[in-house]
């Protein structure tokens, strides 16, 4: 587990002015994310504006966006290069695009010819890269020419940070920036009516995308063996996606006590009332929903995968499992069950861990540094250290 210090005292003002580009597939961690950032940034004073072309679930992301007061500007491919023309004229620092996977696309050729050399294209990378071919000599290539039309990357991690420098990346140009994490919400009475009449029974969480890299299938199977020893244990599965139906059908023939609640607006009502957080992914490049739990206080279940193991040590903050081995992940949440005192001081720990890592002020801080060094390498004179 690493930890860093940021020591340098940075002037954020020497960025006036933040275009973020969002284009997903629909509404998950990577759009929090990147509109907890857009409202940091504008809380630091800069002119921000959020563009977005998410094709499901953009109701979500627009409840979001009012959520945290910053502007969005629905976009389609033509007018996002209208749009891209006229950041000529309109005062624009640098242009921020968001990818939900974990490679470079080819649309950052086009993105940047439409640019002036005076404005500098930042990419985040939000998808794990586990999940892309890295051991392909094609896929290399292409993602190393897309690089160069690029003046920074900015990864969630510094365990992403080293599978793209590996590949060829100039280690230089990428930026390890966690991503900001909520504070717990205040109590708003949304709490889903499953979870309302289930109170006093031992809550277990799953939140998240219902996507096959997720391992929420085998969490079903392995909840199945939790319940025949926790027969007050209930599995709350917060989330939307692929697998639902697939999910459905799993429950038609389990023992029970699983609840589908499909997406939910507030999920820290969710956490609020948790007893233990499962999340059995095989691959993760930030694994925001685990970091919320953290920061709700929730004994956490998780993968032994990156970037998880980058942040938390197996019996100090959490509990690892071998994410494809049923029983290994019933045992996990056995253990944290069994022994709530201990998994309550596993969760304090954990809880100060991500709130000083994602500390605002430490990201902002990493985050202006990849802004300077892009404005840099387009020839703009700027200096960040006060």
């Amino acid at each position: 587990m690493r930890s860093a210090e940021h020591t340098t005292v940075v002037d954020h003002a020497c960025v006036r002015s933040v275009v973020h580009i969002i284009r997903m597939a629909s509404f998950g961690g990577a759009c929090v994310s990147t509109t907890l950032q857009a409202a940091a940034e504008q809380h630091l004073g800069r002119r921000v504006t959020v563009w977005y072309q998410i094709a499901e679930q953009s109701r979500e992301f627009l409840d979001r966006v009012r959520t945290v007061k910053v502007q969005a500007l629905p976009v389609t491919s033509i007018g996002l290069c209208a749009r891209l023309l006229l950041a000529r004229l309109g005062g624009t620092s640098v242009i921020h695009l968001h990818s939900g996977r974990g490679c470079l696309s080819p649309r950052i050729k086009l993105i940047r010819r439409l640019l002036p050399q005076s404005i500098p294209l930042v990419v985040t990378l939000h998808g794990p890269s586990s999940l892309e071919p890295h051991g392909d000599r094609v896929w290399v290539q292409r993602h190393l020419a897309n690089a160069a039309y690029v003046s920074a990357i900015i990864v969630p991690s510094e365990a992403e940070r080293e599978v793209h420098t590996r590949i060829g990346i100039d280690p230089c140009t990428i930026f390890a920036v966690p991503n900001l994490v909520d504070v717990p919400a205040e109590a708003d009475g949304s709490m889903p009516q499953e979870m309302r009449s289930k109170r006093g029974t031992k809550v277990v969480l799953y939140c998240g995308r219902l996507a096959p890299e997720k391992g929420v299938v085998q969490l079903l199977d392995a909840f199945d063996r939790v319940h025949r020893r926790h027969t007050a244990a209930q599995l709350f599965v917060a989330g939307d996606g692929p697998c639902l139906g697939e999910c459905r059908r799993i429950l038609a023939g389990s023992s029970g006590g699983v609840h589908l609640l499909g997406h939910v607006e507030n999920v820290a009502e969710l956490y609020r009332e948790a007893d233990v957080f499962v999340s059995p992914s095989r691959a993760e490049s930030f694994g925001r929903s685990a970091l919320d739990a953290a920061m709700a206080g929730v004994p956490m279940v998780l993968s032994r995968i990156p970037p998880w193991t980058d942040w938390f040590e197996h019996g100090v903050h959490c509990r690892y499992v071998d994410h494809t081995n049923a029983s290994s992940i019933a045992d996990g949440i056995n253990g944290i069950l069994d022994d709530p005192e201990g998994a309550g001081a596993m969760a304090d720990r954990a809880r100060a861990v991500v709130a000083d890592r994602c500390d605002h002020s430490k990201v902002m801080t990493l985050l202006t540094k990849a802004y300077v060094h892009a404005l840099r390498r387009c020839n703009v004179a700027v200096s960040c250290v006060v």
